[in-house]
């Protein structure tokens, strides 16, 4: 279950940093000016400056990054997470050990992480394309 609990930053994380790379604030148009990094603006906007600019900079591509290389560095990470974290908890499911309520609470979870690495597979997909359909309900 740690892994379940370590993976709630991740996705929170990650929510706010997509929100400020869809609707970036004044300030972070003026970034280059000052010679700021991108992402290292955006992690200042998020929950865990230290939990984003760790994750981000694990890419070697953040430092130069625009918006649009800095989402795929989010959401790349995002998905692998999730995906990660579905594939252990189908692991533990499938081991059967465990009380029927925990198995139940798993199967759940499951469930929640199946649809987040869909979402995050769409994601991707519109980054792709570069049509971005997926974020015009955003708006």
């Amino acid at each position: 279950m740690a892994i379940l609990r370590s993976s709630v930053p991740v996705l929170i994380t990650f929510s706010v940093l997509s929100f400020f790379l869809t609707y970036p604030p004044p300030l972070l148009s003026a970034t280059a000016a000052d010679g700021t990094e991108l992402a290292t603006e955006v992690c200042r906007n998020t929950t865990s400056f230290a939990f984003c600019h760790d994750a981000i900079y694990s890419d070697p591509r953040a430092p130069d990054a625009d918006r649009y290389v800095l989402s795929y560095i989010a959401f790349g990470k995002a998905y692998s997470n999730a995906t990660d974290t579905r594939d252990y908890i189908t692991s533990k499911i499938k081991s059967g050990g465990g009380k029927p309520e925990t198995l139940r609470g798993l199967k759940k979870c499951l469930g929640y992480y199946e649809e987040a690495v869909r979402i995050l597979g769409e994601m991707l997909g519109n980054l792709d394309s570069e049509t971005f359909s997926g974020w015009i309900n955003c708006r």
